[in-house]
C-alpha cells in the first residue's frame, strides 16, 4: 500500500494569498508538491484554493483569484444595517466560472472540504463534510456548492442553504481529512499518512485593558475586534498543530509564517504585504519534508 499525503490549508479571508503563494514557491522548485499530493483539505477560503489545485489551476492562477476578486469584499458591502456584512452574488458567479456545474466526482485527486449544518425543524445541526471518496454521500454536489457552503462565515456572508463556514468546526481542516482518509477503503494506518498543512498568518495579539472588568460587549463586540472569536479560532488551529505534531511526528508539517500586519480578513489592501510575508518566510524545512517523506511515494487513490 502506497503512502497517502494529504495537502491541507486553512482559512483566512485574503490571507489565502499566504498558502497559494507558499505553494507556488514550492512548486517551482519541487514539482511533486501537486502531482504527489493524494488528497486536498481546505476550509472557507482555503477550499477554494485546495478544490482549485484538485481541479488542475497552477498555483498562480489561484493567486490571481486572490488578487482579482477579493475587492468584492468593498464592492458588494450589504446595503441594510439588518443581515450579513457582504452579499454573495460576485463570489458565486466567480466560483462558477472557475468550475461551472462540475462535481466533486469529477475530480481526479480526492478533496475534503468542511462546512457546518445548522440544523432545521428538530433535525440537529451537525459537520456536513463534503468529499470525494468512493464511498461519500455527497460526492455528486457540485464543487461550487461545496465552496459556498465552507465559506459561508456566519456574520459576514449569508449562509448557503443551511450549511455556514467550515471554520465553525475547525480552522485547520487537517483532522477532518484524516477522518476521512482512515474511514476510506484505502486501508491505511497513521504510520501511511503524511500530512502537509499550510497556515494563513500568525501575528502576535494580545489584549489590553482589565479583563477582569469586560462585559460581554468587551469580549463578542466589534468596537476593537471580537476577542473571543480571535482566542477560539487561534486556539483551535494551535491545540490541531500540536495534536497531530505528537501523532505523526516527522511525518506532519505546517507551514504558518509570521505576518507584519494584523489586518481584517476581508482587506484587499493588504495583499502586497501578505505577498511579501509569504515570500520571505522560509521554505527549507517544507523542501526537506517534500524530498524526504513526500516525493517518492506511490499514490493511495488512483
Amino acid at each position: 500500500m502506497g503512502i497517502c499525503n494529504i495537502l491541507s490549508i486553512d482559512g483566512g479571508g485574503v490571507r489565502g494569498t499566504i498558502p497559494a503563494e507558499l505553494i507556488k514557491r514550492l512548486n517551482e522548485i519541487e514539482p511533486c508538491i501537486l502531482r504527489k499530493a493524494d488528497v486536498f483539505t481546505g476550509n472557507s477560503a482555503g477550499s477554494f484554493t485546495a478544490t482549485a489545485l484538485a481541479y488542475g489551476y497552477t498555483p498562480e492562477e489561484i493567486l490571481n483569484f486572490y488578487t482579482e476578486n477579493t475587492w468584492m469584499y468593498i464592492e458588494e458591502e450589504n446595503p441594510s444595517p439588518n443581515g450579513p456584512t457582504y452579499l454573495r452574488d460576485h463570489i458565486k458567479e466567480v466560483f462558477t466560472s472557475y468550475f461551472g456545474n462540475a462535481k466533486l466526482s469529477d475530480l481526479k485527486k480526492k478533496v475534503v472540504i468542511p462546512s457546518f449544518y445548522v440544523g432545521e425543524n428538530g433535525k440537529c445541526w451537525r459537520h456536513m463534510i463534503y468529499n470525494n471518496f468512493n464511498c461519500s454521500k455527497n460526492k455528486n454536489a457540485r464543487i461550487v456548492d461545496a465552496l459556498l457552503s465552507s465559506c459561508a462565515l456566519p456574520g459576514m456572508f449569508p449562509s448557503y442553504g443551511r450549511n455556514v463556514d467550515g471554520t465553525v468546526i475547525d480552522n485547520d481542516p487537517s483532522i477532518l481529512a484524516l477522518i476521512e482518509v482512515l474511514n476510506s477503503t484505502c486501508g491505511l494506518s497513521l504510520n501511511d499518512i503524511n500530512i502537509l498543512a499550510f497556515g494563513t498568518g500568525v501575528y502576535c495579539k494580545y489584549i489590553e485593558g482589565d479583563t477582569t472588568k469586560f462585559s460581554t460587549h468587551d469580549w463578542f463586540g466589534e468596537a476593537d475586534g471580537n476577542p473571543y472569536f480571535d482566542m477560539t479560532l487561534y486556539a483551535g488551529r494551535r491545540q490541531t498543530e500540536k495534536l497531530l505534531r505528537a501523532i505523526f511526528g516527522e511525518n506532519y508539517l505546517k507551514l504558518d509564517p509570521d505576518l507584519t500586519e494584523d489586518d481584517d480578513l476581508t482587506n484587499p489592501f493588504a495583499i502586497p504585504q501578505l505577498y511579501e510575508d509569504a515570500d520571505v518566510f522560509d521554505i527549507s524545512n517544507a523542501l526537506h519534508f517534500l524530498r524526504e517523506k513526500w516525493c517518492n511515494k506511490k499514490r493511495c487513490y488512483k
